[in-house]
């Protein structure tokens, strides 16, 4: 075992339990965001789970560049087809998460281990997209610790219970946690540099709650239709 071991540090190869704490930290970033998206990535994800769990078993090969080049395609087309060729941020996150999902089937070396877990910490900023909530934020920050547990066990050469490397996990985030306060309190509120609207199935007319004097200052005059009307028999004088 031990030289088993030693051979996969040698090559920066992998290891059995690298794997498996891999994915199951990518399992707690994409959960949240497979229940917005198309149900067919829930497949896809299960899909290269298996792949790569079986690669690893010595029981298949890795894919191809041609297989993953068509791997790629379709989880854009499919995309394309589930989102009806509409760009937004939905659509967006799905491939994401296909990127994501689809690097397990690469996972050779630990450069490619550190690869997915960063992506993994935009998965995670990508959660707050879809949720603000106190509850969102709890989950993310676990997501966080599991990632950071996942990074760590990359590098772990001797036996840890999973109890402490979770610990160790936890106590690199709290290391963090006063430099995440001091850069909140002195970084200047910046609004958005972009608008990201997620679609809700309804739109809203007419003025907001609020209308300041000035807001309306400058009018533009259209000379475009502004409505049709169809009478059932002749139309009445005005």
């Amino acid at each position: 075992m031990e030289a088993s071991v030693a051979t996969f540090e040698k090559h920066k190869l992998i290891r059995h339990e690298n794997l498996l704490w891999m994915i199951v930290a990518q399992g707690v970033v994409i959960l949240p965001l497979l229940f917005h998206l198309p149900v067919w990535l829930w497949l896809v994800w299960l899909g290269s789970m298996i792949w790569r769990l079986r690669i690893f078993a010595g029981k298949m090969a890795f894919p191809s560049s041609g297989l993953k080049f068509l791997l790629g395609a379709s989880c854009v087309g499919g995309l394309v087809a589930s989102y009806q060729g509409q760009i937004g941020v939905e659509p967006m996150i799905g491939f994401l998460v296909c990127a994501f999902v689809l690097k397990l089937l690469e996972l050779r070396t630990h450069k490619d281990g550190l690869l997915l877990l960063f992506i993994g910490f935009i998965g995670v900023a990508a959660q707050f997209l879809f949720a603000q909530t106190f509850l969102a934020t709890l989950y993310a920050w676990c997501a966080c610790i599991t990632l950071v547990t996942a990074w760590q066990t990359i590098y772990l050469t001797r036996y840890f219970s999973i109890l402490d490397k979770f610990k160790s996990g936890f106590i690199v985030l709290l290391h963090a946690l006063p430099l995440m306060v001091v850069m909140f309190a002195i970084m200047p509120r910046l609004g958005p540099l972009w608008h990201v609207p997620l679609p809700q199935g309804a739109g809203n007319t007419g003025f907001s709650d609020t209308l300041s004097p000035g807001d309306l200052g400058q009018l533009v005059k259209s000379q475009g239709t502004a409505f049709r009307v169809s009478f059932n028999g002749e139309p009445k004088p005005l």
